[in-house]
Order: structure tokens, then C-alpha cells, then sequence
């Protein structure tokens, strides 16, 4: 079973996503920021990390960069509320600092789901 690690700072969406993912057959826990997030990874690495970008303690571009520089290999999948910054939005750039897949929130569960399972199976 696949253990996948939500990192959102909105309490009620990170509980959502646990969730839905535990009742999709998952193995799933919550982390409040990136220091929380970068533990527990350092503690049981996980198949798969979802995380939001916009966090105010160690945001999720700056936890993407960290578990790519730790765990090169690592399976990131990058939410945000907040699509733009500038010229460049944080979902594109998350996407260039590794996560394999960017969803704005809210996002459709199906395609959510197909992208969980296209990185770590069933």
C-alpha cells in the first residue's frame, strides 16, 4: 500500500485529501507546513508527497526545492489557491523545481486521483 504525505497549512483541506485518499486504498497522513512535512519524510519516507505552495511557515516551492535536493527520486504532486506571482505562476514553478503533477484548488477529485495513481499505483 502506497503512503502518501499531504503538506497544506488549511486544516479542513488537508483532512479532506487524507480522506479521500485512505477511502481510495491509501495510506495517508497530514503535516501543517514544510518543517513538519521535511520531518516525517526524514522519519518514514513516503511514496508520494502532495503539498500547497502557499504555506506560512516553510512554504511549498521552498519544501519542493528540499526533498528534491534530499530525496532526488521523490514523487511530488504541487496544489495552490494562489495560481499567480508575477510573470511566472507557483504551479509552474513547482513544476520546474520537480513535482510531477500541479493542481489549482479546487481541483476535479478524478483527475486528482489519476495523477495519485499514474506515481504510485494502486
Amino acid at each position: 500500500m502506497a503512503y502518501i504525505l499531504v503538506i497544506d497549512d488549511d486544516d479542513q483541506f488537508r483532512k479532506f485529501v487524507t480522506s479521500m485518499l485512505v477511502r481510495e486504498g491509501y495510506e495517508a497522513e497530514g503535516a501543517h507546513d514544510g518543517y513538519v512535512g521535511m520531518a516525517m519524510c526524514i522519519e518514514r519516507l513516503p511514496d508520494l508527497v502532495v503539498t500547497d505552495i502557499v504555506m506560512p511557515e516553510k512554504e511549498g516551492l521552498g519544501t519542493i526545492a528540499d526533498l528534491k535536493a534530499e530525496f532526488p527520486d521523490m514523487k511530488i504532486i504541487a496544489v495552490s489557491g494562489f495560481a499567480s506571482k508575477g510573470p511566472e505562476d507557483y504551479l509552474t514553478l513547482a513544476e520546474k523545481l520537480g513535482a510531477s503533477y500541479s493542481f489549482s484548488k479546487p481541483f476535479e477529485r478524478d483527475e486528482f486521483l489519476s495523477a495519485v495513481e499514474e506515481l504510485v499505483g494502486r
